[in-house]
């Protein structure tokens, strides 16, 4: 048979209280054992219901004891948006700033190596032709620099296959001295040889 009685003392840091019951006003002893698991802890002046058990002093105690207090309130509308997350996302923003970090340092590794290869690839220039290619020389120094032995005056323009060469004396000269050239397939330094022989 359930009785009722309000929570009249609670001693929380020792995990047990009395209620007075409400049909006699006798004091019962209850524990945090009584009362539902996983539940608000009890507190005093709660109304709560509770079954009556014999104890070893020979008074009765409370058992079962039971009150919607007990039930967790449901989740209203949480006070800052911080307080509702769930745990996992701050492990989900870590992992996402370390991510994004790790893209950031890849993209600023790539630029520093293009710009490492540009200034390497126009360093190459320079010793080539003697000019960097954003530095522009005067045309009459152009003209001299590209004169082979031969005499005939060439000069580097966007042609890089055989078949925008007139000449073995041209194919020679953009081989030597014009990069991206691609007439030498075979890597003997003889350029377009199934065009012009030898």
């Amino acid at each position: 048979m359930r009785h009722q009685g309000t929570i009249t003392h609670w001693l929380d840091e020792k995990g047990y209280g009395f209620i007075t019951r409400k049909d006699n006003g006798d004091r019962v002893f209850f524990h945090i054992s009584d009362c539902p698991r996983g539940a608000i802890r009890p507190q005093t002046g709660w109304v709560v219901s509770f079954e009556l058990t014999a104890a070893q002093n020979g008074k009765f105690a409370a058992h079962h004891v039971h009150s919607e207090k007990f039930l967790p309130k449901a989740p209203g509308k949480p006070a800052t948006a911080r307080a509702t997350r769930p745990a996992y996302t701050s492990k989900r923003r870590r992992r996402g700033q370390l991510l994004n970090g790790l893209l950031l340092l890849l993209a600023v590794s790539a630029a520093g190596y293009g710009v490492k290869e540009y200034y390497r690839a126009r360093q190459l220039l320079t010793l080539t032709h003697g000019t960097p290619p954003a530095i522009a020389a005067p045309a009459s120094s152009l003209r001299a620099e590209h004169v082979p032995p031969g005499g005939t005056q060439f000069q580097c323009d966007q042609r890089i296959y055989c078949s925008q060469m007139t000449s073995r004396s041209e194919a020679l000269y953009f081989l030597a001295h014009c990069p991206g050239a691609k007439m030498d397939g075979d890597g003997d330094g003889e350029p377009c040889e199934q065009q012009f022989g030898h």
